[in-house]
């Protein structure tokens, strides 16, 4: 059986470009309205990811790089709201694949 060990260059270039994180949905509600609203609109899907049901609480956004590096994180980060990070090209690919021969 052989594996296929590497992505495609341009798939790993997208999956790069977009950043997802999760935060806490308890810090928007607390925080002003206006901050929740302009996280939604900056959002790729306009607002949250379908919800992690066994992590209740727990808020999924995901955003272009750019907007990320110019906007929300600043946001956030001004408004002292923690999040996690992940790494969008972990949930796109497995690290082998199965090649079919």
């Amino acid at each position: 059986m052989n594996y296929l060990n590497h992505t495609s260059t341009n798939l790993a270039a997208e999956a790069k470009d977009i950043v997802e994180i999760k935060l806490w949905g308890l810090y928007l509600l607390i925080k002003s309205t206006a901050l929740y609203n302009e996280i939604m609109e900056s959002s790729l899907d306009h607002g949250p990811v379908e919800k992690n049901p066994q992590k209740p609480g727990r808020i999924t956004f995901r955003f272009s790089a750019k907007a990320w590096e110019t906007k929300v994180k600043k946001l956030l980060y001004a408004n002292r709201i923690p999040v996690i990070i992940n790494d969008p090209f972990a949930h796109k690919f497995h690290s082998t694949q199965r090649l079919v021969a």
